[in-house]
């Protein structure tokens, strides 16, 4: 946490941000870009992007801190935790999310389904959607990695994946 400018002294400034990134998604762009396993995801990386907000009539999105405050943020954390955070959870269900992903990732929806798509392993409706992405002008580093991935996701390299990723997935 940093102080923002313009507040005082001992006044803290943050933002507490949920993102979502497919775990293939992320595995392939950890090995394309050599990081660790400790690594985090950047916001780039991320398909859905949101910010916890603080529960109030103005509904503001940064959480000011100082020692005097520090009870009540407590407080505003746990209640914005609360009302927000299982709206956010619900897109971890691949079948309802599948059924209005642009309502949930507007122009990313089409990246969502080919990840899913691509970590079955190849199939026509996976190329149908990387070509319908290539005629709108979505750039290879978009879609090579899940064509990649889906190549690696066949039947034959599928168990030797999986093993290497402790059977996650």
């Amino acid at each position: 946490m940093q102080r923002a400018s313009g507040m005082g002294p001992g006044t803290v400034g943050f933002y507490l941000n949920i993102g979502l990134v497919l775990g293939p998604m992320w595995e392939a762009s950890k090995r394309r870009r050599a990081l660790s396993a400790d690594d985090l995801p950047a916001t780039t990386d991320l398909l859905r992007f949101d910010r916890l907000r603080v529960p109030g009539p103005d509904r503001e999105e940064t959480w000011l801190l100082t020692e005097r405050t520090l009870p009540d943020m407590i407080d505003l954390l746990e209640r914005a935790v609360e009302e927000q955070l299982p709206a956010q959870l619900s897109v971890l269900d691949r079948e309802t999310t599948l059924r209005n992903p642009e309502g949930l990732f507007k122009a990313r929806a089409w990246r969502y389904r080919a990840w899913i798509l691509a970590d079955a392993g190849p199939s026509q409706e996976l190329d149908d959607l990387l070509t319908w992405a290539e005629s709108e002008g979505y750039h290879a580093v978009h879609l090579d990695p899940i064509r990649e991935w889906a190549t690696a996701r066949t039947s034959s390299t599928r168990w030797v994946l999986d093993q290497s990723r402790g059977s996650e997935g």
